[in-house]
């Protein structure tokens, strides 16, 4: 899955083919992930992984896991699935953004 502008590009793994286009998400949401049903992504403006429904791709949960950037909070840089858990990594800001 990727980005283009105001819309999120859901991409085939297989094939490398476009299956979908939908304008659900900001330019700094980053999906990334998909595992467990689910599509995972992390908003790092708002220090929140998100999870949405596969099928629909309508969000189901937003999880916070650090305070936002421009309060001091933690930057979300990366997210990958295994070992049965989402993990999402993060690091210290600079000047208060990533």
């Amino acid at each position: 899955m990727g980005q283009a502008g105001n819309q999120t590009v859901l991409v085939d793994p297989v094939t490398s083919s476009v299956v979908r286009t939908i304008g659900c998400c900001a330019p700094e949401k980053t999906p990334d992930a998909a595992a467990y049903g689910s599509i995972w992504s992390f908003d790092t403006p708002t220090g929140t992984v998100e999870r949405w429904e596969s099928q629909t791709y309508q969000p189901v949960v937003n999880i916070r896991v650090a305070a936002p950037p421009f309060y001091d909070g933690l930057c979300l840089t990366s997210i990958a699935t295994g070992a049965g858990a989402v993990w999402v990594t993060a690091a210290p800001t600079t000047d208060h953004h990533c």
